[in-house]
């Protein structure tokens, strides 16, 4: 199920990205402000979910939670089937629309040449953290259980307030470059707390600040991915570009769990840091250097 489910993510959160400017179309501040809010939603079940699910498998069981679980996924394909409505169709077109030629645009165009794989290797460090807190609960915080929500939970509440000022006062006002370049470094410098004997006070506050610096930031980042693809190769692209991410992601495991073993947290921990530093710095540069270059041009039939 679970090999099945890897399969099928890729072309899901194309689709995700895609179906924003088909139904809302080609205004940046529109789609931004569309994705801050689907990313705040989803981000807020996030943190419930953990929280629901506790309560009812002490009342019914874990095997019914599964099955409510999976209830939900029909219950999303209904109101998905009932409310998203069926995008325009793309005019048609001749031209090469396929995977490959899908990478070659994301190889070529200026700004997703160089974000694709940064981002890539920012999450794969993310993957390495997350692995990492477990150790670094026990290492340093006697096995707390309630430490370890809690740190996973900063960055999540960061994330969602982000997301809510970046809905409400932000996109509307600051062009989406303008806006990553300012703020994107707000995302991995509080990180560097993390390699420090610290209490967990601070760690807790150092995820927050990050992940309210990723909340204002993200749904401009994912606007302008998006929106930098011609329509008509928006399916495939997006769907390499996940693909890329997918497949560097689980380096950050791999890499974590030997260091872990043998030295403990705090190497992961700088070196998640440092990564971070140097990707979102690269994020900024680009995003600086981006803001007076036109993006390629959207087809009017598209808009």
């Amino acid at each position: 199920v679970a090999l099945v489910l890897g399969g099928l993510s890729a072309p899901y959160f194309a689709a995700q990205k895609v179906i924003v400017p088909e139904l809302l179309g080609e205004d940046e501040s529109l789609v931004g402000r569309a994705s801050a809010l689907f990313q705040g939603a989803t981000r807020v079940t996030m943190l419930l979910g953990p929280v629901v699910a506790g309560v009812l498998i002490a009342v019914v069981s874990a095997p019914a939670v599964l099955v409510v679980d999976a209830a939900t996924y029909v219950v999303a394909v209904v109101l998905v089937a009932a409310f998203v409505p069926r995008p325009r169709p793309l005019p048609p077109s001749s031209e090469d629309t396929g995977v490959a030629r899908g990478l070659r645009f994301l190889a070529r165009e200026p700004l997703l040449r160089v974000w694709t794989p940064v981002f890539a290797v920012g999450d794969a460090a993310w993957t390495a953290f997350f692995v990492s807190v477990p150790v670094l609960v026990v290492v340093r915080f006697d096995a707390d259980a309630r430490v370890a929500g809690w740190l996973l939970a900063s960055f999540g509440l960061g994330a969602v307030l982000g997301n809510v000022a970046a809905y409400r006062f932000l996109l509307q006002r600051v062009q989406g470059l303008t806006l990553v370049a300012a703020c994107v470094m707000g995302q991995a410098l509080p990180l560097w707390l993390l390699s420090a004997d610290l209490p967990a006070a601070a760690y807790s506050g150092a995820l927050m600040f990050s992940g309210l610096a990723n909340g204002l930031v993200n749904p401009s980042i994912h606007t302008l991915m998006t929106l930098r693809i011609p329509p008509a190769l928006r399916p495939t692209a997006m769907t390499a570009m996940v693909t890329v991410f997918a497949l560097i992601q689980p380096l950050g495991v791999f890499g974590a769990g030997p260091v872990l073993d043998a030295f403990g947290p705090r190497p992961v921990l700088v070196a998640f840091a440092t990564v971070q530093t140097l990707a979102m710095g690269a994020i900024a540069f680009t995003a600086l250097r981006a803001r007076d270059v036109a993006p390629p041009a959207v087809a009017p039939e598209a808009a």
